[in-house]
């Protein structure tokens, strides 16, 4: 039983570690963004923790809005539906999931054909993505592996998974990411992988004492697991910067990419980008090198404890 829970504790580290992870760069800061992209708040109650991520609001001379919309991948429901709301706000939604190019509309079919609309081009474009998607998911031991952690965590402390509570099914939505076998490529001509970011993490979580403290968990309690991981998570953007690395630089790089086509039409004049809290900093740079401002910053509540959580 001990093993299991110290296994658990070294996933949990590595993960956290690993999704969360940021860049450094020197720019002005509102309400401590970019310099911090999570901030653990307590209060107002006496027993309430929050863990909360950064809507920062972007202009430029032309008037147009970006919006840099952190992402976590594990939350409460109510996060993502409140996002949810947002983001018909948008005339384009730039999403991330690598290997994701046609979710949004695999999931837009897949509405249509619960409403019986589908045309017969349709389901049978419908039935090819579908299959596409399972080959997908069915290669990919790394992403399995995460699936499986998020499946766990989310039972566990009562999370929505992102992939469940984020609707993808929108026609404003806009793949603005790599596919996997582009990722795989960047990370080997940079001589890095998957692997490589685990150890990486593994060895930082160790030497802030992370893993030690995890393994003393009580894992039957949600709100002690919540509590350990907001502090780890809001830690670990400081600890381990990767401002060199694929999973932050290349896939910033292909994002900006299609802001930069999707703002080429006139009609486009406010685009949230939704990606992973950790890509933000770098993402501000970039959109600075373009012209932009930063306006203002929200923090938004992912994770929530408090006295009636039990």
């Amino acid at each position: 039983m001990k093993f299991r829970h110290i296994t658990q504790a070294l996933a949990g580290c590595a993960a956290a570690l690993l999704l969360l992870q940021a860049p450094l760069s020197a720019a002005e800061e509102i309400d401590g963004y970019p310099g911090k992209l999570v901030l653990h708040t307590q209060g107002p109650g006496p027993k309430e923790e929050r863990l909360r991520v950064p809507i920062a609001v972007y202009q430029d001379a032309q008037g147009r809005r970006v919006d840099l919309i952190g992402a976590i991948h594990l939350a409460d429901g109510a996060y993502y539906r409140r996002l949810n709301r947002r983001f018909k706000s948008y005339d384009k939604l730039l999403y991330e999931m690598v290997n994701g190019e046609h979710l949004s509309e695999m999931l837009w079919l897949r509405k249509k054909a619960s409403k019986g609309e589908l045309t017969p081009d349709e389901r049978e474009r419908l039935s090819t993505l579908e299959a596409e998607c399972d080959e997908a998911a069915d290669s990919s031991v790394v992403m399995g592996l995460l699936h499986y952690y998020y499946d766990f965590m989310s039972a566990k402390m009562g999370f929505t998974m992102q992939a469940d509570g984020i609707d993808y099914g929108q026609p404003n939505f806009v793949y603005a990411d790599m596919s996997q076998e582009e990722f795989e490529a960047a990370m080997a001509e940079g001589g890095e992988s998957w692997m490589g970011y685990f150890i990486d993490a593994l060895a930082e979580s160790f030497k802030n004492g992370e893993i030690l403290a995890g393994s003393a968990l009580d894992a039957s309690s949600p709100v002690a697991m919540r509590r350990y991981l907001m502090k780890i998570m809001a830690k670990s953007m400081e600890s381990q910067p990767m401002d060199d690395k694929a999973i932050v630089v290349a896939r910033n790089i292909r994002c900006m990419e299609v802001l930069d086509r999707e703002l080429a039409d006139p009609a486009v004049r406010k685009v949230g980008i939704f990606y992973g809290a950790a890509h933000l900093r770098d993402m501000d740079a970039r959109l600075r090198e373009r012209g932009f401002e930063l306006q203002s910053v929200e923090w938004m509540t992912a994770w929530k404890v408090g006295s009636k959580l039990k």
